[in-house]
């Protein structure tokens, strides 16, 4: 049984945006890891409609910064209006509503990420979303051939704020000097690449 998995890296000045697809038996599945914007464009937006995709297994946000963060509004919209399916949105900073309140400083940052969470909020309630979660209640998707392992910012910067205490009865096993992100791929052949 082969596994092919490409990984894409977007341009997008400061932050990420990285789209992996893994393809077994002619079935793709597609992963994204943050959504930034370019200035004005959403390259993952836009590699996702010309290759006419039309679903989405996994989205994560590993940190809510704008870096981050700021074109998965777009992206969300844009599944719904153009009935792309997407399945699990997991993020790594529950939770998000405390995470906005309580650490993203500028008033310009917290409007976006309020913008975000309406939208993952609407969108969850209809058929185009299937699941929003804190990653490590989700931390292995066989089906997608991906096992992901939180090394989380966001936690760690929750923990600045609210002390460790509230955070170590919340995030068993989740340590605040593993800062990172780290995903395992299962795959016979892996193409990296940067648009």
């Amino acid at each position: 049984m082969s596994i092919v998995t490409k990984i894409l890296f977007f341009n997008v000045g400061q932050g990420d945006s990285i789209l992996i697809e893994s393809v077994q038996n002619k079935v793709s599945k597609i992963a994204i890891i943050d959504c930034n914007l370019l200035g004005s464009k959403n390259p993952t937006l836009q590699y996702i409609k010309s290759m006419g995709i039309k679903k989405i297994d996994l989205a994560i946000l590993t940190h809510p910064h704008t870096d981050h963060f700021s074109g998965f509004t777009e992206l969300l919209r844009t599944c719904d209006k153009d009935k792309i399916a997407l399945g699990i949105f997991g993020h790594t900073a529950s939770p998000l509503k405390v995470y906005r309140d309580k650490v993203i400083k500028s008033l310009a940052g917290k409007a976006e990420f309020t913008i975000l969470l309406d939208e993952l909020d609407r969108l969850e309630k209809t058929s185009v979303l299937k699941k929003v979660g804190f990653l490590n209640s989700m931390t292995e998707d066989h089906s997608l051939g991906i096992k992901i392992k939180i090394l989380s910012p966001g936690q760690f910067e929750l923990i600045r704020v609210e002390g460790k205490q509230a955070y170590e009865e919340e995030n068993e096993g989740i340590f605040p000097w593993e800062i990172g992100f780290l995903l395992q791929l299962r795959s016979n052949l892996t193409q990296v690449s940067c648009y």
